[in-house]
């Protein structure tokens, strides 16, 4: 319903705003308020472990923070003392196989940062940020025709 004098377009919006000015305003349930009250007294109840991290204690924060990261360092000592002579007893067929592959990625990562760099320099970046917007508008078509798709089956079924 668009046309260039804008003119029905202004009619409806007139209409449509005079249609809702008219309806009654909407009644929120007799129970809503006690309900709510109710939920905000039992999360008050709670424990502090039991809430929101955010809601944690300072000192528990950067206690569980710093045992994470004990945690995790242990684990990557442990995966590196566990993997220390698996090299050692490769043959040394496999061995050149997997210095041949990595080598290839190396050179094809070199290769495509190079690349990367070169279309940043040559490229405007309007029409770089133009594609992402494009790619980013076509995923979320994907999306939304998968979703289509999905409900269509289903109704079906």
């Amino acid at each position: 319903m668009h046309t260039e004098s804008g003119a029905p377009r202004e009619r409806l919006e007139r209409l449509m705003a005079q249609v809702l000015a008219g309806q009654p305003p909407r009644r929120a349930p007799a129970t809503l308020g006690d309900r709510v009250m109710a939920e905000l007294a039992r999360r008050a109840a709670l424990p502090w472990w039991r809430r929101g991290f955010s809601d944690w204690p300072l000192g528990a924060r950067v206690a569980l923070v710093l045992a994470l990261g004990l945690l995790l360092a242990l684990v990557l000592a442990l995966a590196g003392r566990a993997t220390e002579g698996v090299g050692a007893t490769l043959s040394a067929d496999v061995a050149g196989t997997i210095n041949g592959w990595s080598a290839a990625l190396h050179a094809l990562g070199s290769v495509a940062g190079e690349l990367a760099g070169l279309l940043r320099r040559s490229v405007p970046s309007a029409w770089l940020y133009g594609c992402a917007a494009m790619v980013a508008a076509l995923y979320v078509s994907f999306v939304g025709l998968g979703a289509a798709t999905y409900k269509v089956l289903q109704a079906r079924s």
